[in-house]
């Protein structure tokens, strides 16, 4: 029988890896070609576009490694991915709060909490150790 630990890892890194799409796929016509087509310095664009660009991979590098946890287990490995989905939500709702004063006009911090309480079973998992 599947553990609760494991289909929560799953869940985890699926949902890491979807939000990178939903990111790049979705985000990227809604956020990243308008502050491309903006009048802004050339090197402003070029340095936003990066910025987008390795979110995206940080995002699939994340997911990758939620889920190489199912062969390999490791509690770092697995906190530090859940701990970068816990800064991206941090960022999300305190940017939503107080710019605009509620929590749902930038809803990106639900998915990125779905994902941590995702996490959650498998980081309480009893892990080998590393001599192991």
């Amino acid at each position: 029988m599947t553990s609760l630990a494991t289909v929560g890892q799953v869940i985890a890194g699926a949902g890491t890896i979807g939000l990178a799409l939903v990111h790049q796929w979705v985000g990227g016509p809604e956020i990243a070609e308008p502050i491309a087509a903006a009048p802004l310095a050339p090197e402003v664009c070029a340095v936003a576009a990066v910025v987008w660009q390795a979110v995206t991979a940080l995002l699939l590098l994340d997911g990758v490694a939620i889920l190489s946890g199912l062969w390999w287990p490791s509690r770092a490995v697995l906190a530090l991915a859940t701990a970068q989905n816990a800064a991206f939500a941090a960022l999300f709702l305190v940017r939503d709060l107080t710019v605009f004063g509620d929590i749902l006009t930038l809803p990106q911090w639900i998915g990125f909490a779905i994902v941590i309480a995702a996490a959650v079973p498998a980081l309480r998992r009893p892990m080998p150790r590393a001599s192991d």
